[in-house]
């Protein structure tokens, strides 16, 4: 009988610790998801990190050793479609140079997507470039980037929504690109200041709305895009 090895995703360790829905209602990391408008009933996706650092060591990665200690940190954890950990994010909740550190778990040189374990690939998937902003839209996912076009081949019918930032080149350039392909895109009124997701929830705005009354492709993609960027 041949004798195979473990996969080595069945040897990813769990997430030990508290979950922000099982924190106390007062609790400071709490607080600050609830005051980021993050939906009571998604609050199960994030964990509280206190140690950061002391987490990231506990997790088996060697990049703790170039880490501060003492410093909380939401943590977001990526998972693939079987619901194996690949990989998490730490979003810094004090003043930190560092908003964001992410962790590949033993190696892992996929595509980090966030939501993969969620999403219907049957539907059309909103590929969003944060993971916080992908909470508050339908069957959606986050690229650890800007660059959302390197996942849409996984998807039958992406749409890219692209944070509103027209004065950034990067993500101008990768925009063109993605319209040049055919994909389609969102383009956010040119008078609207808010962006990315988040920021609209937080200023009252209907983002759903909003995204799926800008979505565009082709030769109105095109036309509408270059308005956007020189508004």
């Amino acid at each position: 009988i041949p004798q195979f090895k473990a996969p080595v995703f069945g040897l990813r360790p769990k997430i030990k610790l508290d979950k922000i829905s099982d924190l106390d209602s007062q609790h400071w990391a709490r607080k600050y998801m609830e005051g980021r408008m993050i939906p009571v009933d998604k609050l199960h996706l994030f964990y509280f990190a206190p140690d950061f650092k002391k987490f990231v060591e506990d997790m088996g990665s060697e990049k703790h050793k170039d880490m501060k200690p003492d410093d909380p940190r939401i943590v977001i954890p990526f998972y693939d479609e079987e619901h194996n950990l690949i990989a998490f994010q730490g979003r810094a909740l004090i003043d930190n140079k560092i908003r964001y550190i992410t962790i590949r778990m033993n190696s892992y040189s996929g595509p980090l997507i966030y939501g993969l374990d969620r999403v219907n690939k049957d539907s059309p998937v909103y590929v969003v470039e944060g993971p916080i902003d992908s909470i508050f839209l339908p069957n959606s996912i986050a690229v650890a980037g800007s660059d959302l076009n390197r996942v849409s081949a996984m998807f039958k019918n992406p749409v890219m929504v692209f944070d509103n930032e027209p004065r950034n080149k990067d993500i101008c350039k990768i925009m063109a690109l993605s319209i040049s392909k055919g994909h389609r895109v969102v383009i956010w009124p040119s008078d609207m200041k808010e962006k990315d997701i988040n920021d609209m929830v937080g200023s009252g705005k209907d983002a759903i709305s909003l995204m799926i009354d800008n979505i565009y492709s082709g030769l109105e993609a095109g036309a509408r895009f270059t308005f956007w960027r020189k508004a």
